[in-house]
């Protein structure tokens, strides 16, 4: 996820060197994780989820629940013509551990 929200021609807009985001996957428990690494700002985007993840996650158009898993919270991730977002709004040194329900 963090090259291809930060590579020219798909920025994200506010996503940033100070905001880090990977996926792990194994079976069937699916992990997406985003990091504020900032002290004192924080940071609100739309993260995009690539193609090829959402293709190897098996997921087609639709609606999905993430629940974080330091906070129970959950965000929708919403897949629309293969292309997946998520909204992020991250406070200073917050980080998230979305697992796809």
């Amino acid at each position: 996820c963090h090259p291809f929200n930060g590579q020219v021609g798909f920025y994200t807009q506010w996503y940033n060197d100070r905001v880090f985001s990977y996926v792990r996957w194994k079976g069937e428990d699916r992990l997406l994780i985003v990091c504020n690494f900032d002290a004192n700002e924080g940071f609100g985007f739309d993260l995009q989820v690539p193609a090829g993840i959402l293709s190897a996650w098996g997921l087609e158009d639709g609606e999905y629940v993430l629940e974080d898993q330091l906070s129970d919270r959950e965000q929708a991730l919403t897949i629309t013509d293969g292309k997946g977002l998520i909204r992020v709004d991250l406070g200073p040194l917050q980080s998230f551990i979305f697992k796809l329900q």
